[in-house]
């Protein structure tokens, strides 16, 4: 079947939810979706799949229980995808848990025009303890840019923490204290490293329904300032609650989501929370980008 954006503004094949005059959100398989996008057209791609631990998603056609090789081989299809419409010098962003991400991590890297970039370690809150093994506290979010061209990166701060307390430092910055930016209050606006622990992975919003995967808008907001410029385009394969695409309007990028469960709550936020207008079809910048 073919998968392009015909004159007649039809997506053919594709079920469009919502756009606005930033960007469009798409109901589909994430692979028919990425099949019908031009190759080196995205400026970054930001991944959150379904771990395959059997989580319900309120689909029959969500399976998130495979055998771990047929796991890895749907891994790599939407991956290789991701790979070819990613611009040169454009960054590709996954996040999982670390038993997949050093999987995914050897794949990538056999690609000649793929660079690795850095591992981001993204503390839990709220870890859980498993029998006969360490306690696991983080998840990973890969980071790999596209040879090919200058990749963009623009350093990222946010204030040191500070004891709930008395208001004091908690970390010691000793004598290069004077050195660093202050907000209004006066704190030291730290620069982001590899292990992001201001952060909590897990959002627990009594409005959203447990089938809807959703990432606290820190998360996807730092990568989009961190990788992007305005104007660039954004791409989420896996769009779930809708953050990163709330992000991305927010932040003046121009975004593509697509969604193969229900799309209701990533909608409302993209239009609450982003403070977006719809459109009747979906910006020119999106449109030119497909087959």
């Amino acid at each position: 079947m073919s998968t392009h954006f015909r004159k007649d503004k039809k997506f053919n094949g594709f079920d469009l939810k919502l756009a606005t005059e930033m960007g469009a959100l798409y109901r589909s398989d994430c692979k028919a979706l990425l099949a019908g996008i031009k190759n080196n057209s995205v400026d970054c791609i930001f991944a959150d799949p379904p771990f395959n631990l059997g989580k319900s998603y309120g689909s029959r056609i969500i399976i998130d229980k495979m055998s771990d090789m047929e796991y890895l081989e749907w891994t790599q299809l939407w991956i290789s995808q991701c790979v070819r419409i990613l611009k040169p010098g454009g960054s590709l962003f996954i996040y999982h848990i670390p038993k997949w991400l050093i999987s995914i991590s050897n794949y990538l890297s056999s690609f000649e025009n793929m660079e690795f970039r850095h591992w981001i370690a993204i503390k839990m809150k709220n870890g859980f303890p498993i029998k006969n093994r360490l306690h696991p506290v983080h998840y990973g979010l890969l980071y790999y840019v596209k040879c090919g061209k200058k990749f963009k990166f623009h350093v990222i701060r946010y204030p040191s923490p500070v004891c709930r307390h008395c208001g004091e430092l908690i970390r010691d910055y000793g004598g290069y204290l004077k050195k660093y930016r202050t907000n209004e209050n006066s704190i030291p606006l730290i620069q982001i490293a590899d292990v992001w622990d201001d952060v909590n992975p897990n959002i627990h919003n009594k409005n959203r329904p447990k089938s809807i995967n959703e990432l606290p808008s820190t998360i996807p907001e730092r990568v989009i300032r961190m990788a992007t410029n305005k104007g660039d385009i954004v791409l989420d394969p896996f769009a779930g609650g809708g953050s990163t695409l709330s992000m991305a309007e927010s932040n003046e990028r121009y975004w593509i989501g697509c969604e193969l469960g229900a799309t209701v709550y990533a909608q409302n936020r993209i239009l609450k929370e982003a403070k977006a207008t719809k459109s009747a079809i979906p910006p020119q910048r999106i449109q030119k980008i497909f087959r």
